[in-house]
């Protein structure tokens, strides 16, 4: 082994040892967290197995030994610089091969001493583990400590004196709080499970090496004490709004990290005019337990920023100990109070394109725009109640959205039956235009289907306001959730079909086979954290409107889920940041951007017509523009090329069904010889004077890949559709249909085509398909054949 390899296993080693020391406190975690103050965890001593098998090759080149007395000059002399030092036990003892060994080293020694020491030991004799941890303990009592960390290094199984395990779980039932790091090298099974078994009992930890790279990659990992940062902020925002932050602090370490505090500052970015005010800028987080994160979540006051200005945030963590700080920075960039079409990602290109209704909105109230007002006039009667506004979610920022939505829809109202007398949404004439092709769809759906409004005003307002028979929100709502719950299976039809609607045969081909994806949004959250209860609402009607809201969209998330885990249908997406469209607005604040009615139990007729009002419960014009900004914001985050989404299995099936039915290029019998398609497309081949109902092969050569095994039909005739392989190359190929003639001779036709480029990308059949039915067709022939054959040899010995 290397130098420089070697010194990754002392340096691991070292992370280990101080681990060790930090993971052995005897107070519970939660105390640890209330209080920085550093706890005193024992003395530490390292146990180290000098057996005779330490003086093996570890696999790489380097003896057991001299990685392991490497790697202890290093910990000296870390500790050293630190102002500490360790204790070293070895065993066995040179007096005897299943002696308990002695220290090597106590406090209070110079480090070149100890070095010294190290240097000179030596594997010899067998492996008394047992014995070695009970005189290690037994020494520390005497020397009047009450606890200790022990890190134990060892190469094999026990093989002297009282099993090992059993030592350890009697120190502990003896009152002594001994936390034991066993460390195995390239140990086996019952070694590896003897190591385990005194770890856990005295609520240590097993660390499992093959070679000393296994050992460096293991310790780095889990024994390092760092810090791990993750801010989650919107990447855009708008000028004056409050942007919620939040900053996860990590240690996926196996030790504690002793006082952390976590600190937010701004900087300044380009055209920025007043800053960010931090309050507060610094947070105490207290100690951070092993494998453990805590949050905080600030929320910023964006200033006065000109559109397409940033303001860059860093966040900063750090601890009282030897832990390296953790920074990571965030950027957000203004954006206007229209669509941002100057950061160029898929969906801002759709909005800049300038087509109509290239962009489709699906759904129910919070997609048709109820509650923003100014409805078209002809969504406003008894007839069509539909309430369609230009200042819903994006089409208030473009001329290329259709609006399909319709207020008041559930999931069968998308294909089943329609509202008002208008057709279902997916057979709206929108959705069907191939002159200027819907690109990309978005949907709000299911609250209607649980009678959401209903709930919620009856919760709210009934549970001591007027509907004095509702019971509370806090009391016999439970069936609620559970049919929320299971919105989900209908909601995976309801997307299935739409976006099979938007992606037909035709619709595909005028998008030159582009697939358009589906956009499920969530339903923004009612009740912003800073909700007052000053709306007449208490602080458990405000907690259920959040839960059921929650629970809603965690079902719509898990219909998208089911159908995306198929790894078919990745063009339908959930649009998660729309929940948090709102930021502080919402129920129960003074700039609500929400219909909010005020409850007065004075007056309850009054009351009751505001809240049966179809407005109520909806966002403003303010509350859709906020989720326009959502939008935007998740596409920012979306790496989605529309042109690479793989069709669903409904929609290749259609694509191909129509393939079949309009093959481009017929050849054979009455028509051409020769032509040219392109990868992927349709041909039809007809072929005459074949034996009836005999066997045939269709294929294209050069390199030959059957296309189709098929039969000719009583009169001889095959008459058949087959695909050219997206795959094959391109150039001039010759299609063949071999068979079997009346007199059973080979029969074969062949047409000379010229192949251009494919289209589209995932229409083909794999190389592998090709083959399998190459042989399979040639199997088919050769089977049929001499079945034949025989039959006719047969026929005439019986004649």
């Amino acid at each position: 082994m290397s130098t420089r390899t070697r010194r990754g296993v002392v340096g691991s080693l070292v992370t280990i040892l101080l681990g060790a020391v930090l993971a052995a406190s005897p107070m519970p975690w939660a105390a640890l967290a209330e209080s920085p103050t550093p706890v005193d965890y024992g003395p530490l001593a390292v146990v180290l197995d000098l057996s005779g098998s330490m003086n093996d090759d570890d696999g790489t080149g380097t003896i057991k030994l001299d990685g392991a007395k490497e790697a202890l000059v290093s910990v000296v002399r870390t500790q050293a610089a630190r102002g500490d030092q360790i204790r070293l036990w070895t065993y066995p003892g040179p007096e005897d091969d299943c002696a308990p060994g002695s220290w090597v080293s106590r406090a209070g020694e110079a480090p070149t001493t100890l070095v010294a020491r190290i240097n000179s030991l030596t594997a010899i004799g067998g492996t008394p583990t047992g014995p070695a941890l009970r005189e290690v303990a037994d020494d520390l009592k005497s020397a009047g400590h009450d606890r200790a960390v022990l890190l134990l290094v060892s190469d094999g199984l026990s093989n002297c004196g009282t099993p090992p395990c059993e030592v350890a779980q009697d120190l502990v039932n003896e009152g002594f709080q001994l936390t034991v790091q066993a460390m195995g090298f390239q140990v086996d099974t019952a070694g590896r499970r003897e190591l385990e078994c005194i770890a856990n009992a005295t609520d240590g930890s097993y660390y499992d090496a093959e070679d000393a790279d296994d050992l460096i990659e293991k310790i780095e990992e889990y024994g390092v004490p760092r810090l791990e940062l993750d801010v989650d902020a919107p990447g855009h925002v708008a000028s004056g709004d409050v942007v919620d932050v939040t900053v996860t602090v990590a240690n996926n370490s196996v030790q504690p990290i002793q006082g952390v505090t976590l600190s937010m500052r701004p900087q300044a970015g380009d055209a920025t005019t007043i800053f960010p005010a931090v309050i507060p800028p610094v947070v105490p987080l207290g100690n951070l337990p092993p494998e453990t994160a805590r949050e905080y979540r600030w929320q910023l006051p964006i200033g006065s920023i000109e559109v397409g200005g940033t303001v860059k945030l860093t966040a900063t963590a750090s601890s009282t100990g030897f832990v390296t700080p953790a920074s990571q920075d965030v950027l957000i960039t203004a954006l206007g109070p229209d669509f941002d079409v100057r950061t160029p990602t898929w969906l801002s290109e759709v909005v800049a394109s300038g087509s109509q209704h290239r962009i489709l909105i699906f759904g129910d109230s919070y997609s048709s725009g109820e509650g923003a007002g100014k409805y078209y006039p002809e969504t406003m009667s008894e007839s069509n109640n539909c309430h369609k506004t230009r200042l819903t979610y994006l089409a208030y920022t473009t001329l290329n959205t259709g609006i399909v939505a319709c207020s008041g829809a559930m999931t069968y109202n998308l294909t089943e039956t329609g509202q008002y007398d208008q057709p279902p949404q997916v057979h709206n004439p929108l959705v069907a235009n191939t002159d200027d092709p819907v690109e990309v769809a978005f949907m709000t759906m299911g609250g209607n289907n649980v009678q959401f409004a209903d709930i919620l005003t009856q919760c709210l307002v009934g549970s001591d306001h007027v509907f004095n028979s509702v019971p509370a929100c806090d009391d016999g709502w439970g069936h609620v959730f559970s049919n929320v719950a299971m919105l989900q299976y209908s909601l995976r039809d309801a997307y299935e079909d739409v976006y099979t609607a938007i992606n037909t045969p035709e619709l595909l081909n005028a998008r030159d086979t582009r697939v358009a994806p589906l956009v499920i949004l969530p339903y923004p959250n009612l009740v912003p954290a800073r909700a007052t209860g000053k709306c007449g609402l208490d602080p458990d009607e405000l907690r259920f409107a959040q839960a059921l809201v929650n629970s809603l969209n965690s079902a719509i998330e898990n219909a998208v889920n089911y159908l995306r885990a198929d790894g078919m249908h990745d063009g339908i997406i959930f649009a998660s940041q729309v929940r948090t469209a709102l930021g502080v607005h919402g129920m129960c604040t003074e700039d609500p951007h929400f219909n909010t009615p005020t409850i007065v139990d004075s007056a309850p007729d009054v009351l009751l017509d505001t809240w049966d009002a179809p407005e109520w419960g909806h966002l403003d014009a303010r509350g859709y523009m906020d989720v326009t900004r959502a939008i935007q914001n998740w596409s920012f985050t979306q790496d989605l090329d529309p042109a690479d989404i793989f069709p669903s299995p409904a929609i290749l099936e259609d694509y191909i069904e129509h393939l079949n039915a309009d093959p481009d290029l017929t050849l054979g019998v009455g028509a051409a010889d020769s032509g040219q398609v392109r990868a992927g497309d349709p041909v039809r081949v007809v072929a005459e004077g074949m034996l009836p109902g005999s066997p045939a092969v269709v294929a294209i050569n050069s390199v030959r890949v059957a296309l189709l095994s098929a039969r000719a039909d009583e009169s001889g005739r095959l008459d058949e559709v087959v695909l050219i392989p997206a795959d094959v190359e391109l150039g001039q190929h010759r299609i063949t249909v071999s068979g079997f003639d009346p007199s059973f001779s080979p029969h074969e036709e062949t047409f000379d085509v010229r192949v251009g480029a494919p289209e589209p990308w995932w229409f083909g059949l794999s190389p592998y398909v090709a083959l399998g039915l190459v042989a399979a067709g040639l199997i088919a022939l050769l089977v049929w054949f001499v079945a034949r054959r025989r039959t006719g040899v047969a026929g005439s010995q019986a004649s």
